[in-house]
């Protein structure tokens, strides 16, 4: 294999997923030095968009490793005793061997096949992390301005549809959309507009001064007199919630002192975000392919029921989405406050403050593309396209890339432990002044970094772990006809599926470029 040059750079990345090509990217048009490596042979790492064929392989081999090996215990950082020339390149510095089994993220994957003629592996592009963004949002300014939309094609999706009563309503994009809805009443048309002017004409952070900022946003809507459907579209379809909104505020009736001591014994997780924060959302812990071809609703949702057994939870880095049920005022002591703000962290509940920041951002993304148009946008050929363009923008930028490129060992300063370097698979060591990788890909050297400086070591979280469930559905038309491009969203709690938490849905066909146009 021919050896990397130059051997010296400012940042070593590791991996190629969303995270890892923003911060070469960001790097590189810096004037740093980058060397980016994937062991893989495509890019993306957990983003990654996969053909029919690469899939299977995939699920083959992510089914075959479901069980975690265990952490290799280590008392401190050790030293190679070998003499050979890469070690001697590096011998000033402590060698620390990368297990990259640790770096799984994938677990327990279940594959469900029919006998079936699904057409070319190429036309196929699935992504392992499914996602879709605001049209206006920190994501697109981003892209913006780091010119990744000279790479990048994007498709506007259709529409956003909730699963109610065993049908799909219609989720309006614009006030002109509600008065066009046939399915809403009368009453229903004119409260839901009367609720989007008031949000859109106040230039006040609160536009609704009767409710406190951490009052859960169900009780603003209960107060509204909105219906349960306009509540949902608000809090799934805009909002964004996960747990179940109307039965959190009816849990959360004691006063906020009990509040306080309740929130500090229990929490609860949180299924994945769909949409805007592309940054923060991780891959999910476990997923379920379903290759099963289906028109049909009921079918389409039961190819998600086996992803549903699993506990699901959001990235630790989103902002947590809660409230109390008693609203503090500005009258109110600060220990209600701190009860308020404790209740907000950990109960899922969805606040005044956080729902009108959502329904103004999902406000300004319809439109953006023409008169009734969706909020938002999915990248053609699958979503590893996206860390691919900042990808190409930090080569324009000199970046040096090596995919197929194992990591062998990092090579770190004997007295600071911050990385100095790598040696790689074939034995050859290169430099650098720090390095940048996921979490899951340094999960040992964190662990060893911890023990060998004698960090004090945190209590231990009473977070749940964080654990999505996903599915990926082969169908052989769309759900709703003549509509190809579409967001689902399944409410909690809904009748026969028990579902604990939101399910949201991306549908893409032909136009997006990732299937079949039987497909």
């Amino acid at each position: 294999m021919t050896s990397i040059q130059p051997e010296s750079f400012d940042l070593v990345v590791i991996g190629t997923g969303l995270e890892e090509s923003l911060i070469a990217a960001s790097a590189s048009r810096s004037g740093k030095t980058v060397l980016h490596l994937d062991q893989a042979d495509s890019y993306g790492s957990a983003w990654s968009s996969l053909n029919m064929d690469q899939f299977l392989v995939w699920e083959d081999q992510t089914s075959s490793s479901t069980a975690m090996p265990p952490v290799r215990q280590q008392t401190g950082l050790q030293e190679s005793a070998s003499t050979t020339a890469a070690d001697a390149a590096g011998a000033d510095l402590l060698r620390v061997p990368v297990t990259h089994e640790q770096a799984q993220i994938y677990s327990n994957t279940q594959l469900h096949q029919q006998p079936v003629e699904l057409g070319s592996s190429r036309e196929f592009s699935l992504d392992l992390a499914g996602k879709v963004v605001f049209c206006a949002s920190d994501t697109i300014d981003t892209m913006l301005s780091f010119g990744v939309q000279n790479y990048l094609e994007f498709k506007l999706l259709q529409g956003s549809y909730i699963y109610t009563d065993g049908n799909l309503a219609s989720v309006p994009a614009s006030r002109a959309a509600v008065f066009r809805d046939k399915t809403l009443g009368p009453m229903d048309k004119r409260l839901l507009t009367r609720f989007l002017m008031q949000l859109g004409n106040s230039l006040h952070d609160n536009p609704f001064p009767q409710a406190a900022p951490h009052q859960p946003l169900v009780t603003l809507l209960r107060s509204q007199n909105l219906s349960l459907l306009m509540r949902q579209f608000i809090m799934y379809a805009v909002a964004m919630a996960d747990s179940d909104q109307e039965s959190l505020i009816t849990d959360q009736s004691a006063p906020p002192s009990s509040q306080l001591q309740a929130t500090q014994a229990s929490s609860q997780p949180q299924p994945p975000v769909v949409a805007q924060r592309a940054s923060s959302v991780v891959p999910s812990d476990s997923a379920a392919a379903s290759i099963a071809p289906s028109t049909s609703l009921a079918a389409a949702i039961a190819g998600l029921q086996p992803s549903m057994s699993s506990s699901a939870a959001s990235p630790a880095s989103e902002a947590s989405q809660s409230a109390p049920a008693a609203s503090p005022t500005e009258h109110q002591p600060a220990a209600e406050e701190l009860a308020a703000a404790a209740s907000a962290s950990t109960s899922g509940m969805i606040t005044v403050e956080q729902g009108v920041q959502a329904l103004r951002q999902y406000l300004r993304s319809v439109g953006q593309h023409g008169p009734s148009s969706g909020a938002f946008l999915t990248p053609m050929y699958g979503c590893a396209e996206l860390p691919q363009a900042f990808c190409r923008v930090a080569a324009v930028h000199g970046a040096v890339y090596v995919l197929r490129q194992p990591i062998d060992s990092l090579l770190l300063d004997p007295e600071t432990y911050h990385c100095r370097g790598i040696q790689t698979d074939t034995g050859q060591v290169v430099r650098c002044s720090a390095l940048a990788a996921s979490a899951a890909a340094l999960h040992s050297l964190l662990n060893l970094s911890q023990s060998a400086t004698t960090i004090k070591q945190q209590p231990a979280s009473s977070t749940p772990a964080c654990r999505i469930s996903r599915a990926i559905c082969v169908l052989d038309g769309p759900i709703q006809e003549g509509e190809s491009e579409l967001l689902i969203i399944i409410p909690p709690n809904m009748p026969l599926l028990h579902n604990p938490y939101a399910i949201r849905a991306i549908q893409l066909g032909p136009a997006a470029a990732v299937c079949p146009g039987n497909r």
